[in-house]
């Protein structure tokens, strides 16, 4: 059985947003630092916020760095690459952890 890190890797690839927020709890909610106003909150709000990821950008394509499992905590670290529409190559890299609010 894969982990759920590895199961939410292939999600991601996949681009299926409503698959990818099957995955996560209905009272789910998320905390941005960095855009402290962003709506958050349910699986029905994940789905739409990924849908316009996967749509801005159609050439996603996730990697799994590295990722470790402790107790009930998936420790991860990814490398995510794409192209915005109409925009330069862009590059993210960073880690993630996921706790409770995963489904199984």
């Amino acid at each position: 059985m894969s982990t759920m890190t590895e199961r939410l890797l292939d999600v991601l690839n996949s681009h299926d947003a409503e698959r990818m927020a099957a995955m996560f709890a209905d009272d789910y909610a998320s905390s941005q630092p960095l855009h402290p106003n962003a709506p958050s909150g349910g699986a029905h709000k994940f789905s739409q916020n990924w849908t316009a990821i996967f749509e801005a950008v159609p050439d996603l394509v996730a990697d799994l760095v590295s990722f470790s499992i402790t107790g009930n905590t998936e420790w991860s670290e990814w490398y995510w690459r794409g192209r915005r529409w109409r925009t330069a190559r862009r590059t993210r890299r960073g880690r993630s952890s996921s706790w409770w609010f995963v489904k199984p």
